[in-house]
């Protein structure tokens, strides 16, 4: 584990949990739940990211909504959502409402939304979002959900790869399923842990809604 210097951050193997307002300084793999703010020093530049579960986004947020929404994430340069509309095209049209709400802002933002997740129904199935700087980000390498995940989670993670200063930094997006009394997410949390401990990233952020406390077991050594 590389050294951390926030206060709020517990060390875990091969992983640091962030919760709100931390800052996080050259760490492998980064779990941050529901509304995060955290700034990265992966590389020469600071890298400002942000995770929000923005909770059933898509064709009812009206402009004022979308407004205050750009307002908080403007200063960021990558921005990770979740819970993005699935059922109805509202949700893709959302995140591009966004978008060109935030080119008003003085940059200029790129975005991604991923496909439906594979969930057990299709009220249960969401997409995800990324939204990015293009003056932080030089390109997107690659992006998709995460299929080999589908059979043990029930809304698969999206991951992105973004070239930034040269150097390629993976995002893992990733909503958990719903909370009960068996504490499912356990169970979902492990097996993303252990995919991901497999792909040998050299920089990775696992970002979203774990709809766990940061205190739950889940995040223990």
């Amino acid at each position: 584990m590389q050294k951390l210097r926030p206060e709020g951050v517990i060390a875990l193997p091969q992983i640091a949990v962030v919760t709100a307002g931390s800052t996080v300084s050259d760490m492998k793999i980064v779990k941050t739940i529901v509304l995060i703010l955290a700034t990265v020093q992966l590389f020469a530049q600071d890298l400002t990211f942000i995770s929000w579960n923005l909770s059933d986004f898509g064709k009812t947020r009206d402009d004022a909504e979308l407004e205050f929404i750009a307002n908080i994430i403007k200063d960021a340069d990558i921005v990770a959502i979740q819970e993005v509309v699935a059922k109805d095209p509202g949700g893709a049209q959302a995140v591009d409402r966004l978008d060109d709400i935030l080119d008003r802002t003085g940059s200029n933002w790129d975005y991604r939304v991923s496909d439906p997740t594979k969930s057990s129904s299709n009220y249960r199935s969401e997409r995800y979002a990324f939204l990015w700087k293009t003056n932080k980000v030089q390109r997107v390498e690659r992006y998709s959900l995460v299929h080999e995940l589908a059979s043990e989670v029930e809304r698969e993670p999206f991951l992105m790869e973004f070239i930034v200063d040269s150097k390629l930094l993976h995002i893992l997006n990733y909503h958990a399923c719903t909370h009960n009394s068996s504490y499912p997410e356990r169970t979902e949390i492990s097996a993303i842990s252990k995919w991901l401990s497999a792909q040998k990233f050299d920089n990775v952020i696992w970002a979203g809604d774990m709809n766990l406390q940061i205190t739950d077991l889940s995040f223990e050594p």
